[in-house]
């Protein structure tokens, strides 16, 4: 499920081939192909796990919008271990940066009488700094050039503190949202185990819409009139 569609900016251009900025979204049909266009998905859990950022599995709940398994889920199983650290990254491909540029994405979390707490932040790394944003370091606890947190979805781990139904979430220039320049943004499921409470269930990110970028670093723009960018 991966759509665009153009919005006219009156007087501002795309640094590229000087198209109008656009808005597109990214759905989530084929979770193991995102690396192929651009996506970085990288596991940093300490100890690792069996799994990684995965195709959605409607047993555990469906999809927000599409086919019912088009969503990316993280799980408990990212780590390992007795103590482990859950840092799994998803992290878009480059985005070009206009003014109005603002992110939006839909997230829940496998709701049950048992849950244990659930953890995301979406990180942003702007090209140019002093650290790449390829790669948020190789350790549980780096974050690379992912300095500058965007949003922090239920920060002191508390179970029940993370959505049990999809909930749109927004990040806006007042956030933190560049509005020129290019970088990536990253969502990276997080915890770490406090005492011998297991943690995590499974959480669920569908509908990532980047409003008003240069140019859409998901899939190919179809414009209004019907011209294709690419």
């Amino acid at each position: 499920m991966l759509a665009a569609s153009a919005v006219a900016t009156s007087g501002i251009a795309s640094p590229i081939r000087d198209l109008p900025a656009v808005s597109c979204t990214e759905g989530f049909e084929n979770v193991a192909a995102l690396t192929s266009s651009g996506w970085i998905i990288k596991n940093n859990s300490d100890p690792i796990g069996t799994t990684n950022w995965f195709q959605g599995v409607p047993a555990r709940f469906p999809a927000q919008a599409g086919p019912t398994n088009s969503y990316a889920s993280a799980d408990s199983n990212n780590a390992s271990g007795q103590f482990p650290v859950l840092s799994d990254w998803l992290i878009t491909p480059d985005i070009a940066f206009a003014p109005g540029s603002a992110l939006s994405f839909y997230t829940r979390e496998l709701a049950s009488a048992t849950d244990e707490a659930n953890h995301l932040e979406v990180r942003l790394c702007v090209d140019g700094g002093s650290q790449p944003c390829t790669n948020p370091g190789d350790q549980s606890g780096d974050f690379g050039g992912f300095q500058t947190t965007l949003v922090d979805i239920n920060p002191n781990a508390v179970r029940g503190g993370y959505p049990a139904t999809w909930t749109m979430v927004t990040a806006t220039s007042a956030m933190g949202v560049p509005q020129s320049g290019s970088g990536r943004i990253a969502f990276r499921y997080y915890d770490l185990a406090q005492g011998t409470d297991p943690i995590g269930t499974t959480i669920g990110v569908d509908s990532v819409t980047l409003t008003q970028v240069s140019v859409c670093p998901f899939t190919d723009v179809v414009f209004a009139n019907g011209f294709d960018g690419f």
